[in-house]
């Protein structure tokens, strides 16, 4: 059963043969992979893998969005190795990972990140872990696990079996609007970018072009006028308010096809949704978390109005308890795994999101979080009151607060009037080095006595 993601994806891509499946950039050089060529790729890795013994092994995916990733990935799962989709961003973390999760390799594109190097391929290198020869996966069926945002402490790893990846690719394939392309700006080592953009798009027959970064955007999509893209809040903010406003033209910054954005990860602010609506491109907001496999509901052009993210799919059942979103779907994790033990969150098959919402109509609607978690428009999470009680130990913070900002994470702080704020800077700034890239302070206001600096 391990190699059903395999399997099923390549019947679905035979039947798409020479259409393109993926473009991206070589240098200033348009790289094209047709279905085929894909379907190629990806066997002639598994002979690669199998060539060295990578079979039925724990492999780390530490790297950032490529090709190659992507033929790796259905490669490795293909051979029954258990894969885990590590955030290439966190920085200083690769032993850790490796060790906590007792991989057996580990496939980067960051030059000498381990001493012992086995082979390269294009641009990822495959490296030895530090469990060489462990053998023992967790499950025979599972061959996923990614990871949750993490906060203060490390993120929790879920896994995913291959069948449910594949239903939770092809549901989330049946609910987006057909387009001939999209971009792929969000990460491969989330459920997000992985299953929701990438696969779900592939299994369509349509084409995906690989991004090189937030900072070549601007210049990719005007060259390859995608027909949709998906993104975080806060992307979707910055690009308005920094590119329309200035440029004046929605081709200058969009090209001439762009008919939807897709936005998940985080709240959407609807005014937003009308700005983009002004210029011809409607916004669609997305609900769902990684533990559930991805998307649960897809805003659709009947509730653009709303502050919706859209009706519940089929075969996924919603509920209110307490104020709390509660999502019961066939399509989820396994369990939390930490390298040894798995963990069972769910009640009766029941999640408990940790969302503030309500139903209405059919119409999901969500309104904020019952615990600590601050969900930031980066599509991140991070404990708010960790936080909190680091700033409340630097001299002279009498309170602080701590929201979502529009550019990110945003903490409010109140000191004495007799203090020197410039030292709470510094202690502030010093916290901030330390955290991981995502969950930075981005905004800070501070307050004197309670009034303004």
């Amino acid at each position: 059963m391990a190699d059903v993601f395999y399997e099923e994806l390549i019947t679905i891509f035979n039947g798409y043969s020479d259409k393109i499946a993926f473009e991206y950039l070589d240098g200033d050089e348009v790289i094209s992979k047709t279905y085929n060529e894909l379907i190629a790729d990806i066997d002639s890795c598994i002979d690669l893998l199998l060539r060295y013994g990578i079979k039925n092994r724990r492999i780390g995916f530490y790297a950032s969005n490529s090709y190659e990733w992507v033929v790796f990935s259905v490669a490795c799962v293909a051979i029954n190795n258990l894969i885990f989709l590590f955030d290439s961003s966190v920085e200083n973390i690769e032993k850790q990972y490796i060790e906590t999760y007792k991989v057996d390799f580990i496939i980067s594109d960051k030059n000498g990140l381990l001493e012992e190097q086995l082979f390269r391929y294009g641009k990822l290198t495959v490296y030895i872990g530090f469990n060489y020869n462990y053998s023992d996966i967790a499950d025979e069926i599972a061959n996923f696990v990614l990871f949750t945002s993490g906060s203060t402490g490390e993120p929790k790893g879920l896994l995913i079996s291959s069948v449910n990846m594949l239903r939770a690719i092809g549901s989330v394939g049946k609910h987006f609007n057909s387009y001939d392309n999209t971009i792929l700006t969000l990460p491969l080592n989330h459920i997000y970018g992985f299953a929701c953009v990438t696969f779900a798009h592939l299994i369509r027959g349509e084409k995906v072009f690989i991004s090189r970064g937030i900072k070549y955007l601007s210049r990719e999509l005007v060259k390859f006028n995608p027909s949709s893209i998906f993104m975080v809040p806060t992307l979707l903010y910055s690009y308005f308010d920094l590119n329309i406003k200035y440029c004046h033209s929605v081709e200058r910054v969009f090209g001439n096809k762009l008919s939807a954005i897709y936005v998940g990860g985080g709240k959407l602010d609807q005014s937003y949704v009308s700005k983009y609506n002004s210029i011809g491109i409607t916004v669609m907001n997305g609900y769902g978390c990684s533990e559930l496999c991805g998307c649960v509901s897809i805003m659709d052009e009947k509730c653009t109005e709303l502050d919706s993210v859209g009706r519940v799919f089929e075969n996924i059942e919603a509920k209110i308890e307490d104020g709390e979103i509660l999502i019961r779907s066939p399509y989820r994790m396994m369990g939390y795994y930490d390298g040894n033990d798995l963990t069972d969150p769910f009640d009766d098959g029941w999640y408990r999101t940790g969302d503030l919402g309500r139903l209405e109509d059919g119409y999901l609607f969500v309104d904020g979080r019952v615990n600590g978690l601050i969900a930031l428009p980066n599509g991140k999470n991070i404990h708010g009151s960790w936080l909190m009680e680091q700033i409340m130990k630097i001299q002279g913070v009498v309170d602080t607060y701590i929201e979502s900002g529009k550019k990110g994470l945003k903490v409010v702080v109140v000191s004495e009037e007799s203090v020197d704020v410039n030292n709470i800077k510094e202690n502030l700034n010093s916290l901030n080095s330390g955290l991981p890239a995502y969950s930075k302070i981005m905004e800070v206001e501070y307050l004197v006595g309670g009034n303004d600096l």
